[in-house]
């Protein structure tokens, strides 16, 4: 009877395993979704123009997007740069990653190098795709427009930093 219930105890826990392995997302599902995420909630209006989020690459341990600013139908004037910013999820520190409520009902999610290491990429653009020099920073933030879709993006960076380790 023991050598039964040892067994179908090894069972159980093999198949639990098995279940867990199969449930776990890919690092290309993790970026997939936080992708799709991005593209529907990382856009947003400020000061009369909108930061309109556009996804670049998200494959093998990097990521790169722009905000691509667009002056709103009743707004004149200043128009900011685009920003490129670039980066490779092994320089990340999945510890590090948070989230925190913005302004105006926003939500963002803050991200760190390993290290304190100088290894995120950020490049500005007046015209379409002239981007400048590259200046590089240990930390960035991905705003979104709720709650959820930030609790998403903190979990599936993560995930994808870890992943990438």
């Amino acid at each position: 009877m023991q050598k039964l219930v040892a067994a179908a105890s090894i069972f159980l826990f093999s198949l639990s395993a098995t279940i867990a392995q199969t449930q776990a997302p890919t690092l290309q599902q993790a970026l997939n979704q936080l992708q799709n995420t991005l593209s529907s909630h990382g856009s947003r209006a400020s000061a009369g123009y909108i930061r309109r989020f556009e996804p670049r690459e998200f494959r093998d341990c990097k990521i790169s997007y722009e905000l691509v600013p667009q002056l709103g139908p009743d707004h004149q004037g200043y128009i900011p740069d685009t920003q490129r910013v670039t980066f490779q999820l092994t320089d990340l520190d999945p510890s590090r990653v948070t989230l925190f409520a913005g302004k105006s009902g926003t939500y963002s999610v803050g991200f760190r190098t390993l290290d304190q290491k100088q290894a995120i990429e950020t490049r500005y653009a007046r015209e379409s795709h002239t981007f400048g020099e590259a200046y590089f920073s240990n930390s960035q933030t991905l705003t979104v427009t709720n709650k959820s879709a930030a609790e998403d993006v903190k979990m599936n960076l993560t995930q994808a930093i870890k992943l990438c380790q």
